[in-house]
């Protein structure tokens, strides 16, 4: 009896686009992150961006952008390639921890964020968490930046504490605001209670708040 080999299924890449003015380290990173199974360079560029970006239809999952380009305006290039492609999910890496830039980066619709020392292990799992839908913040910036959202609330930004929930989490502070408790909340969304648990942990961490009553206050505001 012969026995034919199945092929197994192709894994799909997490297609990526690198933008560095430093050749070295552009080089660098595209080469080693080219070694993750399920992660593609497709282009690695600098001043050629607007060129390469989504030639031949081959448009990239994640955006990883170097903050300090030196001839262009990363938000503006941002706000560009956004607009052309709004799924799109951008990183950008040679960061300092200085919040005003995080929270430009962050109201441009960026979604993670690396410093400068960050280890190449940690682009690979930047790129791996955004691409299934979370948000990489560094600790270093966390509370510097709700700092500054917090200030900046009431005077027409947009809400981008929201914007790093996630959209469970959402959800979850919706029925909070209901008057939801956790075991009924956990049958609305078929969950079971310790996951609930969880998520109101998160979405407390993630909006600088420490009760559920002050979710509940925070969506009155």
């Amino acid at each position: 009896m012969v026995f034919e080999k199945q092929e197994e299924p192709l894994m799909e890449k997490i297609k990526v686009m690198l933008v560095e003015d430093n050749r070295l380290l552009r080089e660098s990173i595209s080469k080693i992150l080219s070694l993750e199974p399920d992660i593609e360079v497709i282009t690695a560029s600098t001043s050629s961006i607007f060129e390469s970006f989504n030639s031949n239809g081959n448009s990239p999952d994640v955006l990883l952008l170097d903050m300090a380009l030196k001839d262009q305006n990363c938000f503006e290039i941002m706000k560009s390639l956004i607009a052309k492609s709004p799924n799109l999910k951008v990183i950008a890496h040679d960061v300092t921890p200085d919040y005003t830039d995080a929270f430009n980066f962050i109201q441009t619709g960026g979604v993670g964020l690396l410093l400068s020392d960050a280890s190449i292990d940690d682009f690979s799992q930047a790129v791996r968490k955004v691409a299934s839908g979370e948000k990489v913040l560094p600790n270093e910036l966390f509370d510097s930046l709700f700092t500054q959202i917090f200030a900046n609330r009431g005077e027409g930004t947009s809400s981008i504490e929201e914007s790093l929930l996630t959209t469970q989490e959402k959800k979850i502070v919706s029925l909070i605001a209901e008057g939801y408790a956790n075991k009924e909340i956990a049958l609305q969304l078929n969950l079971s209670t310790h996951t609930v648990k969880s998520h109101v942990h998160n979405i407390l961490s993630k909006l600088g708040l420490n009760s559920r009553f002050q979710i509940l206050n925070y969506t009155k505001e």
